[in-house]
């Protein structure tokens, strides 16, 4: 199998012809994992580029026929796949992220987990309806790519309540059990009840009715699996308890015991589903599953022992703070359990991952408790406390990547900003990250600091910081602003002295008293083609802001010209109106800028040969720039990172990594640029370090060089007899301008 590709000429064409990439004029991009990635010290990221987890269900699978467990993960914040394939070497067992398997995957929302329902061998997905669960089944084509097709049109999964056909129901957010608790061959469904105090047993009778597994057909045969209770405050457990049993079916099955609960107490007139996950398996070790919960209140996993069967549960003990043997998951907020094989050894680990979107832990937040008993008893140990996360480039929460030249080498570094790091009390501080560019081909990214410009010990204290580089004080060195959670910019000066690496001190706050409303993100560019850097902000209602720079280049002034620049508008509709644009403005290939909007929904959009004005309203060229969306709250971030002279693209997303893409030849590269005719001509062009600027029908004009960040690299005059200037630049496309001449565009070739 191949990474999937689209491929858009003009217009966006239904024919998919490179899986994972996408051509648009100037730009042909691939999904890559090559660029490589290491922490300061040089310990190697695996997965640099999965694009981060924080809310996560795991889903063990079989990818590829070999013997290595695989696993299936859904990404809850942004509703995002992630495959990740097993392989073992002489450093161990390992699982490595690999893209190729999200062709076909399909929608989900609020819930996925991956199981084979129907016996062909083949992960089916059970998922979210908005009431309850619905299923995509696997319908595996020849060459080996999944096609899923809708169960029951998508409606929820049927179930029989005393005979009377309705819905399975289901409360968003809940993590329920899906096994085969009879034993008969087919799939059945534990879920907490619409109150959230019991567990429903709902049996699957494809096998009874239908002599196979391949349907999903559901009877109500307890409603109070396991025979206990939770607390309607807390996480607590009352065990031995049930309200209104359903009577035995015909089948057989039966509610056991007559220890039957009539309270008025708060439990059972509990007023609102609280929520809670669900997993079975054998904790104890006798061969019948056990259960761990979780509250969505709580931040604990409690343990119960079932002392009855699979079918008929007898929850008997309740051990509130699981494991009690070893360090007790502490997971904000709403921990969630998921069985699966972490190591290959063939035994039951468990995976912890809280299920709280917006308010649990977003670093460092997945557990992984791997079982290291050698008997038949498990006994579960606390072995990683980033599981997976910790082979990403992840950045808490909402990564927004800009591109800088930190040390002036000429390559393209990265610093990522990002909407908070949540600790286990759940507040939420914003930092910025360095990545250090090697310049190799494919480019090689070291992490050298996650805490740059020392934003988190600031006195400002920002719970989102999303960074912009221009020179603002007119020394010839990248200043920095970054927008924050209440729609304002805080600015940055570069401090470095000549060729020092730049340093960065805070210097204001509420920069300009420019107030965007909220969630603002900064983007810069010389729109006014004054030489003098303009800036676009994106906000959380999903419009453009533009802000002419009236000032000077070591005084700018941004005066707000348009708070609906273009009529960009992201937010796609929907009652809230939010949209959370994200604009990018890259140097096109003819002088001009094309602009790229990440938004909420995770499509990137792409508007050709922007114009300061405005109007008339930007027409979009593309909203699937980086093909399909890969999560919630995309921000692009474009630059030539291997110096190929091709942009490549790095994608943040609010699930806190980064995803990257690949110029692909068909990309304007130095060796197709051909110059545009002018009054001012540039000898030669390409050029190495040197070159002259010789004027048409002008004897002298004061000139200036321009790289794509709007940097002045030199000034001085220009003539009819000019003299050869020698600049040491880094390769790239420079703009010269002129005073009162059309600007023209410089390559300088490695």
């Amino acid at each position: 199998m191949t990474l999937q590709a689209f491929t858009i000429g003009s217009l966006l064409l239904s024919a998919v012809v490179f899986p994972s990439g996408m051509i648009y004029g100037q730009y042909a991009l691939e999904l890559s994992l090559e660029a490589t990635a290491e922490t300061e010290d040089g310990r190697q990221f695996l997965n640099p580029w999965a694009g981060g987890l924080n809310n996560a269900q795991f889903s063990p699978v079989d990818l590829n026929g070999d013997t290595l467990p695989d696993l299936l993960v859904f990404e809850k914040a942004g509703n995002r796949w992630l495959p990740f394939a097993g392989e073992s070497d002489a450093t161990g067992f390992q699982f490595r992220y690999d893209p190729q398997w999200l062709d076909g995957l399909p929608q989900a929302s609020v819930l996925g987990l991956a199981l084979d329902y129907d016996g062909d061998s083949d992960a089916d997905v059970f998922t979210y309806t908005g009431t309850g669960i619905s299923v995509w089944r696997n319908r595996l084509v020849e060459d080996g790519v999944w096609k899923f097709v809708r169960y029951r049109n998508g409606k929820a999964l049927p179930t029989e309540r005393d005979g009377i056909g309705q819905e399975l129901r289901m409360t968003g957010g809940d993590i329920p059990a899906i096994e085969d608790l009879d034993a008969d061959g087919d799939l059945d469904i534990l879920v907490a009840n619409a109150s959230g105090v019991f567990v429903e047993f709902h049996a699957n009778r494809s096998i009874e009715r239908f002599g196979h597994s391949d349907s999903l057909v559901y009877e109500l045969v307890s409603d109070c699996w396991g025979r206990f209770m939770e607390n309607a405050s807390d996480d607590g457990i009352s065990l031995d308890t049930c309200l209104s049993p359903v009577a035995p079916p015909a089948s057989g099955f039966r509610i056991s015991g007559n220890a039957i609960a009539r309270s008025t107490g708060s439990a059972s007139l509990r007023p609102a589903h609280a929520g809670s996950s669900l997993c079975l398996t054998d904790i104890s070790g006798d061969g019948i599953k056990d259960m761990l919960i979780g509250d969505s209140g709580a931040s604990r996993i409690g343990y119960l022992y079932n002392g009855g069967s699979d079918d008929d549960a007898n929850m008997l003990v309740h051990e509130p703070g699981w494991p009690a043997s070893d360090v007790p998951v502490l997971a904000p907020l709403f921990p969630a359990a998921f069985a699966l094989d972490a190591n290959g050894d063939r035994r039951t680990d468990i995976a912890i991952s809280p299920q709280d979107r917006g308010f649990s832990g977003n670093f460092n937040s997945l557990l992984l408790y791997t079982d290291t008993s050698s008997s038949s008893v498990p006994a579960f140990s606390l072995e990683q406390t980033g599981f997976l996360q910790q082979d990403m480039l992840d950045f808490g929460e909402g990564s927004c990547p800009a591109v800088l030249d930190f040390d002036g080498d000429g390559d393209q570094d990265l610093v990522v900003g990002n909407a908070g790091y949540s600790d286990a009390s759940g507040d939420r501080k914003a930092q910025l990250a360095l990545l250090e560019n090697n310049g190799a081909l494919p480019p090689g990214f070291r992490l050298l600091d996650t805490d740059f410009a020392n934003l988190s010990e600031l006195a400002i204290e920002r719970r989102c910081a999303c960074p912009a580089f221009a020179d603002l004080d007119g020394d010839a060195d990248p200043d920095m602003i970054t927008g924050n959670e209440e729609g304002q910019l805080d600015y940055f000066e570069n401090i470095a002295l000549p060729g020092e690496p730049a340093s960065f001190i805070w210097m204001e706050t509420f920069y300009q008293e420019i107030d965007a409303g909220s969630f603002a993100m900064p983007a810069f560019g010389d729109l006014s083609g004054d030489g003098l850097p303009d800036l676009v902000l994106g906000e959380r209602n999903g419009n453009l802001n533009y802000y002419r720079n009236t000032g000077s280049a070591s005084a700018p002034f941004f005066a707000l010209q348009e708070d609906f620049w273009g009529e960009v508008q992201v937010s796609e509709g929907g009652l809230l109106n939010v949209g959370f644009s994200a604009p990018f403005l890259w140097q096109n290939d003819h002088g001009g800028h094309d602009l790229f909007v990440g938004s909420l929904g995770g499509k990137v959009f792409f508007f050709r040969d922007i114009y300061e004005s405005g109007n008339p309203a930007f027409v979009v060229a593309d909203s699937a720039f980086a093909g399909k969306p890969d999560g919630e709250r995309s921000v692009p971030a474009l630059a030539d990172f291997d110096r190929d002279g091709r942009p490549d693209l790095v994608l943040g997303n609010f699930a806190g990594g980064m995803v990257y893409f690949r110029g692909l030849p068909g990309t304007t590269s130095w060796m197709d640029w051909q110059p545009e005719s002018s009054s001012i001509a540039v000898v030669p062009n390409p050029a190495g370090q040197c070159f002259s600027i010789r004027l048409t029908g002008h004897d002298q004009v004061r000139c200036s060089v321009y790289d794509h960040f709007g940097r002045e690299r030199w000034r001085g005059t220009a003539g009819v007899n000019p003299q050869p200037i020698c600049l040491d630049l880094p390769p790239g496309i420079y703009t010269i301008k002129a005073q009162g001449l059309p600007a023209v565009r410089i390559v300088i070739a490695p």
